[in-house]
């Protein structure tokens, strides 16, 4: 059977990258497979390169994954319920009773780090830091496809940047006088 595997060096902007065209090759297994390291790859590099600012500053080698507090892993027959808007405290509903929160979520932070002898280029760090999280993630990609995933996506990047406030072009809030961003 196929398998994917992360390049040993990431190609530059103009190299090109064969793509098998069999439609054999694209297994529903190959797919999820793909977008468990597609996930990975954007996370670990989150935290690894250093804000533009500070190219010389030592990146961090700790990505960050956010999940559901009764998240599962996919191997088991529990259903996974998709998130909803009053899972993300502290927004409340403007409604003048709060709905029930029977199935409110909240959020754990998992860590993840290289094992190895720190790698000596950032694409290295960032590929071993890679293969990592997609080790970690694989028996939880379905929280990422339900509805509120992409949320997840982004909570893990937030969590995994570790000096976002260096990476504005003004040193301000991250929203403004009437919340927007």
């Amino acid at each position: 059977p196929a398998s994917l595997q992360y390049p040993t060096q990431i190609p530059s902007p103009n190299e090109s990258i064969p793509i098998p065209t069999s439609s054999s090759f694209l297994t529903p297994e190959l797919v999820r497979e793909a977008l468990t390291m597609a996930i990975a790859l954007i996370i670990a590099r989150t935290a690894v390169m250093p804000p533009a600012a500070e190219m010389e500053q030592n990146a961090s080698l700790v990505a960050k994954v956010v999940l559901p507090a009764n998240a599962v892993p996919a191997s088991t027959t529990t259903a996974q319920s998709p998130l909803q808007w009053n899972d993300f405290d502290p927004w409340t509903s403007q409604q003048s009773t709060p709905p029930p929160k029977t199935n409110t979520h909240n959020f754990l932070v998992y860590s993840i780090t290289i094992n190895d002898p720190k790698p000596q280029s950032r694409d290295e760090q960032m590929i071993k830091l890679a293969q990592n999280v997609t080790q970690f993630l694989k028996p939880y990609l379905s929280h990422f496809q339900l509805p509120g995933g992409v949320l997840l996506v982004v909570m893990s990047l937030f969590a995994s940047r570790p000096n976002l406030q260096n990476d504005m072009d003004l040193p301000t809030e991250l929203t403004s006088q009437f919340g927007h961003c």
